[in-house]
């Protein structure tokens, strides 16, 4: 299978730190690491306030919460706190365990821009003055990380069932194309007659190494009766550059009784030799047309097919008209609803950085922050000097700690009063409807294509009624249906999953 696209394995690389937590507990009362997501933006919440609503929700590290320190003490997210990095740390000796399958460099350049790599700085404290929750700090970590992986992977396998149920749909609509196709497939009584002049055995003797293509045309015509209808598609030779004046190159001396499609063959392979674009010829509507081999329309098979009715192609542009404006309106609702949810979660976003600047209470704990944090440093100066005992330092290394801690309990409970919590459902639904505005938009094109298509046919069955309406109706309609069947089939086989890789950790 061609596939453009090489999947990342999302793994989760942990540390010598973190790989012993099975064995036995840890008794840590602090841990934290360095993590790097790899994903789409447009289908994963990865931005900064996503991510953290994400993280600290009760799937993750409320699960930790639950699952590691085994308390019915309600979460509120006070233990973890999470930083953006904006540049990547940089590590002596990076921990890593492992190593991603495929490598960067297999990754094309296009898909690669597609996704953005958010570097997170994630640190748990557990307070050591609680006595119902253990000292289990890497041990909650750990789970919080493979918690993090199995919720952005639920959230790609969703994704992929959609597109795959696109997919299905797509190679349903396909096989019923060339149903259609191949019932409307055949030739008029006129195109036999072609057939039959072309099995003629034919006197072409006067071709030799000076005649031009043209006059090559000329001769093959006429060399029996009735004349063979050939009509070049000069233009699209010519933008080729295959002129007129071309000469084959064809001794016609052992010529004088050749059949008459060998003899064109012939001089259409000479000419293909000296180019680097290839000639064919198709019968359609009475005549041979000649032409390059890319604008050569589809076969059309010898059966006879039934004959389609002006009255039939005019239901059928009536019946078009009305899905192209139902497609168009249901674009727009589409649209419409994608810019709403964007709306909201700028929205939200802004209220939620609002609140949280605007809190009087968040103030005030940054202020003692702020405090204890030049409190602890002097401390440690005074620690130097041999002015105060070292637990003075201990002492002022909590009280920072139960600030910092407090700060982020109140974030937190600002976020819930601002709907954090609804962002990543506001994402979730924005991912989806934008799946089905790429669908509605590919059908759109191809229902504008399609009556394009029958309008034009329309014209024509007015003055004569033929099966060339109904088969390049199909034809158009099955190229159609390929086209999408692939876009859907490269859609899915480009699904990269969302990657999360532990890169460091203390």
């Amino acid at each position: 299978m061609k596939c453009s696209v090489l999947l990342l394995l999302a793994v989760i690389l942990t540390c010598p730190a973190l790989a012993d937590k099975q064995k036995k507990p840890s008794n840590t009362y602090l841990a934290s690491c360095i993590v790097k997501i790899d994903a789409d933006p447009q289908r994963y919440p990865v931005n900064e306030e996503a991510f953290s609503v994400l993280v600290h929700s009760s799937g993750v590290a409320g699960k930790a919460f639950r699952d590691v320190l085994n308390t019915k003490k309600k979460y509120a997210g006070g233990f973890l706190s999470i930083d953006l990095l904006d540049e990547p740390p940089i590590l002596d000796e990076p921990p890593i365990i492992g190593r991603l399958s495929p490598t960067w460099a297999d990754i094309k350049k296009e898909q690669f821009n597609s996704r953005t790599n958010r570097m997170y700085r994630l640190e748990v404290k557990i307070p050591d003055n609680s006595l119902e929750i253990k000292p289990l700090a890497e041990e909650f970590l750990a789970a919080v990380i493979n918690n993090l992986n199995e919720a952005l992977s639920k959230i790609h396998n969703n994704y992929r069932l959609e597109i795959n149920f696109q997919y299905r749909r797509a190679e349903q609509q396909l096989n019923g194309a060339r149903d259609m196709f191949e019932s409307a497939n055949g030739k008029t009584s006129t195109d036999k007659k072609i057939d039959d002049l072309l099995k003629k055995t034919v006197d072409l003797s006067k071709l030799n190494s000076e005649t031009t293509l043209e006059e090559a045309f000329d001769l093959i015509s006429k060399s029996t009766e009735p004349a063979l209808p050939i009509t070049p598609i000069w233009n699209d030779l010519m933008v080729n550059f295959i002129e007129r004046d071309a000469l084959i190159n064809i001794d016609g001396k052992n010529m004088s009784a050749v059949q008459m499609s060998t003899a064109l063959n012939l001089v259409l392979k000479s000419i293909n030799a000296s180019s680097l674009i290839e000639l064919g010829y198709y019968i359609e509507g009475g005549i041979l047309i000649v032409a390059t081999k890319e604008s050569i329309p589809l076969a059309v098979s010898s059966d006879s097919p039934p004959v389609v009715s002006s009255r039939d192609l005019q239901k059928t542009r009536f019946r078009l008209d009305q899905d192209v404006a139902n497609a168009e309106l249901k674009i727009a609702n589409r649209q419409a609803y994608c810019t709403a949810i964007t709306e909201q979660i700028a929205a939200l976003s802004k209220t939620l950085k609002s609140k949280v600047d605007d809190d009087e209470i968040s103030r005030q704990l940054s202020e003692i922050i702020q405090i204890n944090t030049e409190r602890m440093q002097k401390t440690k100066e005074l620690v130097k000097a041999g002015q105060v005992s070292p637990d003075d330092v201990v002492k002022a290394k909590e009280s920072l700690t139960r600030a910092n801690i407090d700060y982020i309990k109140r974030r937190e409970e600002i976020a819930k009063q601002a709907g954090g919590n609804k962002i990543v459902e506001l994402n979730d639904s924005l991912s989806n409807y934008s799946i089905d505005l790429s669908v509605e938009k590919s059908e759109y094109a191809v229902l504008l294509d399609q009556l394009d298509e029958v309008k034009a046919k329309l014209a024509a069955a007015v003055s004569y009624e033929s099966k060339r309406a109904r088969t390049e109706v199909a034809k158009k309609a099955l190229k159609a249906a390929e086209n999408k069947y692939q876009e859907m089939q490269k859609l899915l086989d480009n699904q990269i999953p969302p990657t999360v890789n532990v890169i460091g950790a203390d």
